[in-house]
């Protein structure tokens, strides 16, 4: 099974674009905290690189921005190419399913925190037939 999570901040504002049919992708960098390096005393960090497609693009690219806290569950993808001297390239990407901005309410946290905005996956769907 290939589902991967990672939790870290993000390392640039989230970007996002829309393809010619229509739809919308969104590309961001998540870094986090890997091992413990002993020798240096302090955390080593692995940038992830990651998209979304869809509501999920829609959500992130909206509010998704450098030094953010986020939590990224997908898949793990791997690209493979040939570059122009025909010599074999690869790269790995985070193909996202769910996205979750964590919004810190810690006083101790200087840096302004936007007012939480729900997640669009969970908000309910209107009852029509609902009485006001």
């Amino acid at each position: 099974m290939n589902v991967c999570t990672f939790t870290g901040r993000l390392t640039r504002d989230a970007a996002t674009k829309q393809t010619a049919n229509g739809h919308t992708v969104c590309t961001f960098t998540v870094a986090t905290d890997s091992t413990f390096n002993k020798q240096k005393g302090e955390m080593d960090t692995c940038f992830v690189p990651c998209s979304c497609w869809g509501p999920t693009a829609d959500y992130v690219g909206s509010r998704g921005k450098k030094g953010m806290m986020i939590s990224v569950t997908g898949t793990l993808c791997q690209y493979t190419w040939y570059d122009t001297n025909d010599n074999k390239a690869s790269r790995y990407e985070l193909a996202v399913s769910k996205a979750e901005i964590i919004y810190l309410r810690d006083a101790k946290d200087e840096r302004e925190q936007p007012q939480a905005a729900p997640n669009p996956y969970d908000d309910p769907e209107p009852d029509p037939f609902a009485e006001d």
